[in-house]
C-alpha cells in the first residue's frame, strides 16, 4: 500500500500484493521472536548489552567494534519491537525498490526473504535491518535520501558500504543532469555517520576506532576461524540462486555486485555464513526479472513463496543457540561478584558482571565461571586464587574470599589483542596490518 501511495498509483491488486508482503513480514518477525525466546545467541547478546550501555540503561558491557544502530534499537524497543521494525522495513524497502525496477513486489520480496535471510540472519540480529536500509538506499537512488539510508545501513553492518556500488550504478545517469545529487548523497551519508565517528574520537581517540576494531577482529586477528557454505545454507539460498542465472548483460551487472560480496567473504579469514546475505537482494533482481519473463510465472511464484515459508519453518525448528538456563543459574550464584569467564557474553546477557578471561591476572579477586564447550586460553589450568568452589555438570564457579563487585567491561578489541600478545599496537598499526603493510 505504501508503495502505491508514494507512486500515486492505487489499485486493488496493488493493495492485495502489498498487504500480502506486510503480512508476510509479520510472520517472519514472529518467527524471529520465537527463535530468540528459546535461545541466547552470542552476538545478539553483545548487541543488546552494548545498546544498554550507549543509552545509559546499563553500563555492564560494551564492545566497541559493534556498529551502533542495532544495539541502540534493541535497548530502546526490545527484541520483539526490533524484529517487527526490521521485518516491516524490509517489506517496505522490497516493495519500493521492486517498483523502481518494474519488478513484482511479492516475487521480489520472497526472493529476498529466502530461509538464509529469514532464519540464519536473525539469530545474530543485524542482517535483516541492514538489508532493509540498503534496499531503501537503492530505492531512493535519485534522491539525497539514498546517502542517508546507506549511512544507516553502514551503522548497522559496516560491510553494507558495498551497496554504494549498485547505488552508483542506478544513479549514474542522474548525476549528469543533476551534478549536485552525488554531492548531496555523500553529505547525507556523512551527516548520518558523523555522530558515531565523533563518539569514537571522544571516547577512544580515533574516529574510526569501531570500524578498525571490527576489521581487525574479523580479519588478521581471527585468521583461524572460517566457515565454508554448507549444504543447509546453500539450500537456504534457494530458490534465488536457481532463478538468478543471468540472461542479459544488464543482469550480469547485478552478479558482479554480488561477486564483490562473495570475494570479500572469500578473502576475509573469519567467514561467518551470514556475511554472504547482502548478496541475496542483488541476485533477487535478475531472478525476479527471469520470473517476470517466464511463461510459468504463476507456478514459479507459488514455488518461491512455498519454499521460502516452509524452508524458514523447517530450519527455524532446527535452529539451536545457547541454552540460557545454566547462565541464569550461574548468574544467581555469582550475585554481584564480578566473574571472568570463557563464556562471558551470555553470562553478562542474563545479568551477571562478566569479563573475558584473557590472562592469569584476570582471575585475582574475581570469580571464575567455566562453561564446558567454550574455548579456554592455552595457559589455563585452574584458578590458583580460588578458595570456594561451586562445581556442577553445566558449569564450574570458583569464588575468592574477597571478590571485586559490580565491575563492568568497556573495551576495544585492540586492547584485548595487546594484552594477549604483549604488543603495543595503535590504530595506525591496525590499519597497516589490515592493508597487509606490516605484520600482525
Amino acid at each position: 500500500m505504501l508503495g502505491s501511495l508514494l507512486s500515486g498509483r492505487f489499485s486493488l491488486r496493488s493493495v492485495r500484493t502489498e498487504h500480502a508482503v506486510l503480512l508476510s513480514a509479520v510472520f517472519f518477525a514472529t518467527l524471529a521472536v520465537f527463535i530468540h525466546h528459546r535461545y541466547l545467541f552470542w552476538d545478539f547478546c553483545a548487541y543488546k548489552l552494548s545498546g544498554e550501555y550507549l543509552l545509559g540503561v546499563s553500563g555492564r558491557y560494551f564492545e566497541v567494534f559493534r556498529p551502533p544502530l542495532t544495539p541502540v534499537l534493541l535497548a530502546a524497543i526490545g527484541t520483539a519491537g526490533y524484529f517487527v521494525l526490521a521485518e516491516i522495513l524490509l517489506a517496505i524497502a522490497a516493495v519500493l525498490f521492486s517498483k523502481r525496477l518494474s519488478l513484482d513486489p511479492l516475487i521480489f520480496y520472497f526472493l529476498v526473504q529466502v530461509p538464509a535471510v529469514a532464519v540464519f540472519s536473525v539469530t545474530e540480529g543485524s542482517e535483516v535491518l541492514a538489508l532493509a536500509l540498503g534496499l531503501l538506499a537503492l530505492a531512493f537512488y535519485d534522491s539525497p535520501l539514498a546517502g542517508a539510508f546507506l549511512g544507516l545501513a553502514f551503522l548497522t553492518r559496516y560491510s553494507m558500504v558495498v551497496y554504494a556500488l549498485p547505488l552508483l550504478y542506478l544513479a549514474w545517469h542522474h548525476y549528469s543532469s543533476r551534478p549536485r545529487l552525488f554531492v548531496h548523497q555523500i553529505l547525507a551519508f556523512l551527516l548520518v555517520v558523523a555522530p558515531w565517528f565523533a563518539y569514537n574520537y571522544v571516547h577512544f581517540g580515533n574516529p574510526f576506532a569501531s570500524v578498525l576494531d571490527f576489521a581487525f577482529l574479523n580479519g588478521p586477528a581471527r585468521s583461524y576461524l572460517w566457515h565454508w557454505p554448507n549444504i543447509s545454507f546453500i539450500f537456504a539460498l534457494l530458490p534465488t540462486l536457481l532463478l538468478a542465472v543471468p540472461t542479459s548483460r544488464k543482469q550480469g551487472v547485478w552478479w558482479i555486485f554480488a561477486a564483490v560480496i562473495l570475494a570479500i567473504y572469500i578473502v576475509t579469514p573469519f567467514r561467518a555464513l551470514r556475511y554472504i546475505v547482502p548478496a541475496v537482494p542483488l541476485l533477487a533482481v535478475p531472478a525476479a526479472e527471469n520470473v517476470r519473463r517466464s511463461g510459468a510465472r504463476r507456478p514459479l511464484t507459488i514455488f518461491i513463496v512455498v519454499v521460502s515459508v516452509l524452508g524458514a519453518l523447517v530450519i527455524a525448528g532446527n535452529v539451536t543457540g545457547i541454552d540460557p538456563h545454566p547462565f541464569v543459574s550461574a548468574a544467581y550464584s555469582l550475585g554481584n561478584c564480578t566473574a571472568v569467564s570463557n563464556a562471558w557474553v551470555p553470562l553478562a546477557c542474563v545479568g551477571a558482571h562478566a569479563l573475558p578471561l584473557i590472562s592469569p591476572d584476570d582471575m585475582k579477586d574475581r570469580a571464575l565461571a567455566v562453561f564446558p564447550g567454550y574455548p579456554l586460553p592455552p595457559w589455563y589450568s585452574g584458578d590458583p586464587y580460588a578458595v570456594v568452589a561451586y562445581p556442577g555438570q553445566e558449569y564450574n564457579i570458583f569464588v575468592p574470599l574477597q571478590c571485586v563487585e559490580g565491575e563492568n567491561y568497556v573495551g576495544t578489541y585492540l586492547d584485548t589483542y595487546n594484552r594477549i600478545t604483549g604488543r603495543q599496537f595503535t590504530y595506525r598499526d591496525v590499519l597497516l596490518c589490515i592493508l597487509r603493510l606490516r605484520s600482525c
